[in-house]
């Protein structure tokens, strides 16, 4: 299962979704990766189920442990958990969504 997202704030940069690797960043010309992982990230767990760009330098993460925000800019990790309105902490491959006004929707095990 592989989850793939362009974001405006890192061009010609491919961000990769894994289900055993976390999340992984190639450039397109080098071809050097770069994956953040539980083990040397906040990255919790090493499933990414979906990845969406917020137009903000943010990529957001479905997991099997929340919803992640990837802060570009500051290269940090942000886990939403246990967020009133969460539907559960674990998500479904292939189930994101971002409608043209920006909103963005993740479909999980609950909903």
């Amino acid at each position: 299962m592989l989850s793939i997202g362009e974001s405006p704030a890192s061009p010609g940069v491919l961000w990769v979704g894994t289900e055993e690797h976390g999340l992984c960043r190639l450039e397109v010309e080098s071809r050097a990766t770069r994956c953040y992982t539980s083990q040397n990230s906040v990255l919790d767990g090493d499933t990414v189920y979906g990845i969406l760009a917020d137009g903000r330098g943010r990529l957001w993460l479905s997991t099997n442990r929340g919803i992640v925000c990837f802060d570009l800019v500051a290269g940090e990790f942000h886990s939403h958990t246990a967020d009133p309105g969460l539907q559960s902490i674990e998500f479904n491959s292939r189930a994101s969504f971002k409608a043209p006004d920006g909103e963005m929707a993740f479909g999980g095990v609950a909903g």
